[in-house]
């Protein structure tokens, strides 16, 4: 029985305060109903009892980690040319390097991963067979286990005695891997690592397996002795001999500074970069994607999961809601906070009560919201209060990237002028708003362009600029919360 969404009549709604809310309980039609908050209200018994436990527990696995979805949101020109270059490997033979660079919880392993999975899909793929080798800096820290884990990975037999001479007989002073000493012992690690590569060949290029080794945390593997595993896998992938794409994700944008020139001459320079300017409307989208029951995970009635998606949607879309996510788009951009709100979104849902709640969502975001700027905000004077709305004002209304102690001053002063008029405010002179404002810099929550406190060249102090370190979000919080605060400052708030 599909799951159906209908709207609920006037005479359904009841006032509590000032906002109207559906009466709990059916429909008139028997079906879940939508509320004026957004939320969606169902019926006790649900239609479809055991379908509605299958969404739960595929989204569930999908927020958690261990299914992703099937595309990644906001990077579609980066996914497509990904996808394009893995590709190419899986099912052309052809040998390629990359770089996935971005900042933590951007989204960089589900990029990798769905391109991957998008290519060894393909039919090309199938025939030719692909084998796909994961590592992670943080638990590889030197070549010999790096070999080890890709041996067993690919399911290659490689005595012991060859790992052990390139790992542990073959060290230098500072304990790493020597490729002179190793090769001493029976096999290098050089050696070693094309040994496995050419395991995987059925014949010629044409018909050999695709070998596809993805790097997380690359830039720790740049740190084991002289590189000698990702120059072989560079060099590898340079001269063709062997399908072969290697894939490094990595938080840090100077990485290849830490490439030794040898293994940089080998790497083919293609550099993909996540920055987090996503629009608001596409993090929303995100969070649509996350909560969404995709029909290919189950052969389930598409009916019932269109229905769902609709109601996701609503959900989504509710102002109600994208206020909540707008709190956390201003102070937290990542996928893997999105994540989390979704896992709280659902909490307490249940076959009766299947869908994401505003209330459990609104937990979530103020467990993520808090943060330092904010409480430090808190313990702001009056006056360093005055000078973080002043200059938030200037930016928002003159759309600027920065500012100076001049310029929010002088809004400083013109508030104060039409606050007096009114019967409040306080004035203070220039040098002790300059002193607050410097306080402002020693709590960093201004920074100057030019990265210094001290007088940089023949320009002012005062005519030097300043980034504002806070979100209006950020700002409008530690207002409602702050102790004791002045009338006319909440007349100020009101009129940003």
């Amino acid at each position: 029985m599909s799951i159906k969404i209908m709207s609920v009549s006037t005479s359904k709604r009841r006032k509590i305060g000032k906002n109207s809310v559906t009466s709990p309980g059916k429909s008139e039609s028997g079906h879940f109903a939508t509320t004026t908050s957004g939320e969606i209200n169902n019926e006790t018994t649900c239609p479809n009892t055991k379908f509605v436990s299958k969404i739960q527990e595929c989204i569930r696995r999908r927020l958690i980690g261990i299914t992703p979805p099937t595309r990644p949101s906001g990077y579609a020109a980066e996914f497509e040319e990904l996808s394009a270059l893995v590709t190419a490997s899986a099912c052309q033979g052809e040998s390629n390097s990359a770089l996935v660079i971005g900042s933590r919880g951007s989204g960089k392993s589900l990029l990798v991963e769905r391109a991957i999975d998008r290519a060894i899909a393909s039919e090309a793929a199938t025939s030719r067979g692909c084998c796909v080798v994961r590592l992670n800096g943080l638990v590889y820290q030197d070549d010999g286990s790096a070999l080890r884990e890709i041996a067993r990975q690919v399911h290659v037999d490689i005595p012991n005695e060859d790992l052990d001479a390139s790992q542990e007989d073959g060290r230098n002073g500072d304990g790493y891997a020597s490729v002179e000493k190793g090769a001493a012992f029976g096999g290098s690690t050089t050696e070693i690592a094309k040994t496995l590569i050419t395991a995987l060949k059925a014949g010629s290029k044409e018909q050999s397996q695709c070998l596809l080794i993805v790097l997380d945390e690359f830039d720790l593997f740049a740190h084991t002795g002289k590189q000698s595993l990702l120059y072989t896998l560079f060099d590898t992938a340079q001269a063709g001999l062997t399908p072969l794409c290697v894939i490094g994700i990595t938080s840090r944008y100077d990485v290849e500074d830490l490439l030794e020139k040898r293994v940089l001459s080998r790497f083919s320079r293609r550099k993909f970069y996540l920055h987090s300017g996503i629009s608001f409307d596409s993090y929303v989208q995100v969070l649509i994607d996350f909560l969404s029951y995709d029909k290919g995970d189950d052969e389930s009635s598409q009916g019932d999961a269109a229905c769902w998606n609709t109601a996701v949607k609503q959900f989504a879309h509710d102002p109600s809601v994208r206020r909540q996510v707008q709190l956390l788009y201003d102070t937290n951009r990542s996928f893997r906070a999105l994540q989390r709100l979704g896992m709280h979104a659902l909490a307490g849902s249940s076959a009766s009560n299947p869908f994401p709640t505003h209330a459990n969502l609104f937990k979530g975001v103020v467990q993520q919201k808090k943060d330092s700027k904010t409480t430090m905000i808190l313990s702001l004077s009056i006056l360093e209060l005055s000078l973080i709305i002043a200059m938030s004002n200037v930016i928002v209304d003159q759309d600027r990237e920065s500012c100076n102690f001049e310029i929010t001053y002088e809004a400083y002063r013109k508030f104060l002028l039409t606050a007096n008029a009114s019967g409040g405010g306080e004035s203070y002179s220039k040098p002790v708003a300059f002193k607050a404002f410097e306080h402002l810099a020693d709590l960093e929550l201004v920074r100057f362009v030019d990265g210094s406190a001290a007088s940089s060249g023949n320009t002012p102090k005062g005519y030097r600029s300043v980034h504002l370190m806070v979100e209006p979000a950020q700002i409008d919080e530690a207002l409602k919360r702050y102790p004791s605060l002045p009338t006319y400052m909440r007349s100020w708030l009101r009129q940003r």
